[in-house]
């Protein structure tokens, strides 16, 4: 009945199961670093080692490990976990004669595709934040911790009812930022294990570099609240989408019986 309904194969929760382990291996750093601002214990960062930290954007080695986790590693995910076929129906039937290098090249290509967009659309999204809500419009200057945290504390100062709302409104627009870069890019690709693969690679880029710069606005204490809150909806939301598309399945599929 699962598989009716989310039209997900066997192969597809490998591939879920191993962007999940990525996406939780930041967490766990994020959870060490929260435990050592509150408790001064300094010996707890090692528990992860520089190397890992490095290779997962981790532990303050941010001008090293942005490129290799930002655009490398989606990469290397996609090309592991993406072993369901990129190419339409169509495609396949034209090019019976295909080469498993070509299939490759288009999963590279893809894969990039993805990278970019995450790398890019972040940046992009933080200068836009920067840009309107901190500099007035009159800087592109990218977003900072010390700027946010210090216009907002003036602005709950003076003005708080104001300032949660422009926290919602940040939070609704990212994620309307992630789910239409994930409906363009699923249209564009039409590969099932992509699009899977995009939204938590998405949502980890988001909540990794966030905690510096796109999502700073929300201060640790929204980010906490908010996530698990905008998480649950997006799973309610998730399953009803896949309920109300597995009962159109269903429907279909008598149809075409009778």
């Amino acid at each position: 009945m699962f598989n009716i309904i989310t039209d997900t194969r066997r192969r597809d929760y490998r591939m879920i199961a191993m962007v999940a382990l990525i996406w939780l291996l930041p967490q766990i750093d994020l959870a060490i670093s929260a435990y050592e601002e509150f408790s001064n214990y300094m010996g707890a960062k090692w528990l992860l080692t520089s190397a890992l930290a490095t290779m997962l954007g981790m532990g303050g080695h941010g001008a090293i490990s942005l490129p290799v986790l930002y655009l490398g590693l989606p990469i290397i995910i996609l090309m592991l976990v993406a072993d369901r076929p990129i190419r339409t129906k169509a495609a396949w039937k034209a090019s019976a004669g295909g080469t498993k290098l070509g299939d490759q090249a288009m999963r590279v290509r893809d894969a990039v595709l993805v990278s970019v967009v995450n790398f890019g659309g972040s940046l992009g999204l933080n200068l836009i934040l920067a840009m309107i809500v901190f500099h007035n419009g009159r800087s592109f200057q990218g977003l900072s911790v010390n700027a946010a945290n210090g216009i907002f504390a003036k602005w709950e100062l003076t003005h708080s009812i104001t300032a949660v709302l422009i926290r919602i409104i940040l939070f609704l627009a990212v994620i309307a930022f992630i789910t239409s870069v994930a409906v363009i890019l699923s249209r564009t690709i039409q590969n099932y294990a992509i699009v899977y693969a995009l939204t938590f690679i998405l949502w980890m880029f988001m909540i990794q570099i966030g905690i510096d710069r796109v999502l700073q606005p929300f201060t640790e204490y929204s980010l906490i609240t908010g996530l698990p809150v905008v998480g649950g909806m997006l799973v309610a939301g998730g399953v009803l989408i896949g309920l109300g598309l597995g009962y159109q399945r269903l429907q279909q599929r008598r149809r075409t019986n009778y």
